[in-house]
Formats: C-alpha cells, sequence, structure tokens
C-alpha cells in the first residue's frame, strides 16, 4: 500500500482530556474528537477510554499506518512510562506505550508534550527548513525541547532536555526538582505573578494595585500583560525580567547546541516583544557574534492542538518520513 493510502492517528492525553484525530502523511486531518477523561484512579478504566477514544476516529478503509502519543511532561522515553501524577485522572509510570501497542498492533511512539511541540513546529510550523532548533514553552512551568539534525534529543536514559530547571542563578531559591535558581522560577508565569505580589505589598505605585482589588494573590499573567500594554511600568519591568532570565538560558542552550533556531510557546506568544525584546537584549550582550549569526528568535506558529500536530510529527518523524520543503 502506497504512502498516500496510509493514515495515521494522533493522539494528547493532556491533564483532564483526551484527544484524538486522524491524519494523511501530508498532515491533513480527516477526523478530530476530544473527550474529558474524568475523575478516576482506575488506570484500566483510563486506558480503555483512551481505547474507545481512538476507535472513534479510525479510518473505515484504508490502513493506519502507527499512532503517535503526545503526553505531559515528563516522559521515559527508555522505559515507555509517564513520570507525572495527575491525581485521580494519571498515575505515574502509566504503561501506555506497553497497552496501545498490544492493543492495536501497530507502531507506537510516545513523547513528552514538550518535546513534541518541538517536532511540531519543526515540521508543520516555525521552525520549518531547519534541524537543531530549540522550542521553549513559558507557562505556569517551563520546559522544552531540543532537535538535533531533525532528531529528538533525549538523552542516554530518555529524561533529558529538562530546559525548565537550567540553573540561571546559582544561589537562588530551591526550586521543586530539588535544585536551587532554576529558569523556572525566573521566567514561568507563576513567577510574574509572585513578583508582582511582592510588588505591590511593598506599595509599588502600580495600576495592578487597583486592578488586584486588594487582593494580590488573585492576579493573573492575563491582567499584568494587559497593565504592561497599557504602559504601567511595574508590569512592563516584570516581564522584562523574565525576558532577561530566558535570555540568559539562551545563550547557555546556544553554547551547547548552536541551534539555528529558537522558538517560543506557550504564554511567550502573547506576551510578544514585551517579552522577546528584552530576551534578545540579553543575547546581543552575552552571546559573541558566531553563535547569534544566522539565528532566529521567534514566537511558536501553532498553538492549537499542538498536542496532536506534535504527536503526529513525532510518528512521521520515528518512521523516517521526511518532511516536505
Amino acid at each position: 500500500m502506497g504512502l498516500r493510502a496510509l493514515r495515521f492517528i494522533a493522539v494528547a492525553l493532556h491533564e483532564q482530556e483526551v484527544r484524538v484525530a486522524r491524519f494523511t502523511h501530508e498532515g491533513v486531518q480527516e477526523a478530530r474528537l476530544a473527550l474529558p477523561l474524568g475523575d478516576t484512579d482506575d488506570t484500566e478504566r483510563l486506558l480503555q477510554r483512551l481505547r474507545s477514544a481512538i476507535l472513534q476516529v479510525w479510518p473505515h478503509e484504508g490502513e493506519v499506518a502507527a499512532l503517535g502519543v503526545s503526553v505531559p511532561d515528563p516522559f521515559d522515553y527508555r522505559r515507555g512510562l509517564i513520570l507525572r501524577t495527575v491525581p485521580g485522572v494519571i498515575r505515574r509510570d502509566l504503561p501506555l506505550r506497553t497497552f496501545l501497542t498490544s492493543t492495536f498492533d501497530l507502531p507506537v511512539f510516545v513523547g513528552s508534550e514538550t518535546d513534541l511541540a518541538a517536532l511540531a513546529e519543526y515540521r508543520f510550523g516555525a521552525g520549518q527548513g531547519v534541524g537543531d532548533l530549540v522550542y521553549l514553552h513559558v507557562g505556569r512551568e517551563v520546559s522544552g525541547g531540543v532537535l538535533v539534525g531533525g532528531k529528538l534529543f533525549t538523552g542516554g536514559n530518555g529524561v533529558g532536555g529538562q530546559l525548565g530547571h537550567l540553573t540561571v542563578e546559582a544561589d537562588g531559591p530551591r526550586c521543586r526538582c530539588g535544585n536551587r535558581g532554576c529558569l523556572e522560577l525566573y521566567a514561568s508565569t507563576e513567577a510574574l505573578r509572585r513578583w508582582a505580589r511582592e510588588a505591590i505589598l511593598a506599595g509599588a505605585t502600580t495600576r495592578l494595585a487597583a486592578w488586584a482589588g486588594g487582593r494580590p494573590d488573585h492576579l493573573s499573567e492575563a491582567l499584568i500583560l494587559a497593565a504592561a500594554r497599557e504602559g504601567d511600568p511595574l508590569a512592563m519591568r516584570l516581564i522584562a525580567r523574565m525576558g532577561h532570565y530566558l535570555g540568559v538560558a539562551v545563550v547557555d542552550l546556544m553554547y551547547l547546541f548552536n541551534p539555528q533556531r529558537f522558538v517560543f510557546g506557550g504564554w511567550a506568544v502573547q506576551a510578544g516583544d514585551l517579552l522577546l525584546h528584552p530576551l534578545r537584549e540579553t543575547v546581543i550582550e552575552r552571546a559573541p557574534a558566531i553563535y547569534r549569526e544566522g539565528v532566529l528568535l521567534q514566537r511558536a506558529a501553532l498553538e492549537e492542538d499542538l498536542g496532536l500536530w506534535g504527536a503526529l510529527a513525532y510518528l512521521l518523524n520515528e518512521l523516517g518520513i521526511r518532511p516536505r520543503r
């Protein structure tokens, strides 16, 4: 059967729902479904829900060549195990790859959502045309994925590429991972909200104080961004501080991987140049010209259904189906 007749099924397992879609090898989406996972501590029930969702997009005619699955970070590639527990939904060490392989008797490729986001941008988004790419997701956590020669970097034990835990302040506070001064503590939206709260409680002059309504704990990153867009000095300064620390990490990654492109996703897409301009300034200040030459630092192009695009990109990569350029 020719490649044109083959179909591929992508699965994106989120913390509260599962999305599935059927694609052609060129990325044409033919069917899509999203189902809530619900609250269950029953692993078997969760796996059967996944099976049911996949069967609902299975083609009536034609052959499915492989399944690709995006799962919450982090993922142990060597053993094929999810390493994150979502209380009441996903159990740590869920044997997802083993279950799907035995159920459907097909090649199954499972990867962490941020790694696969890097592959999605490489094949279908802002990373097209390059083989060496670093993707950084900015949200309540900071995570990333690295491509070297068009291949995903996962490390010797299958758990490499945890970019949110690069050290950017050697004597910084303790991170949830056990390290100190991790990038996540300085460049996440949680850090942004924490800084804004501390500044308001210290009496800073900012429209955010009024917007918080006396409850600075309830300030969101969306409100802080809105204030920055209206020219609020504190909000702009705090977002610039995030950009600075992201720039520090980018320079380290330039030395390590010398990539052709950096792609920033998540909240960075919304923040735009308010975040990326100070990031670029830090890179210009710190990185030698030879590392900056020809390197693009840009926002991600894919946001909607990123997990599905990532799962598709991963299975196509692993099957050796080259992207069309």
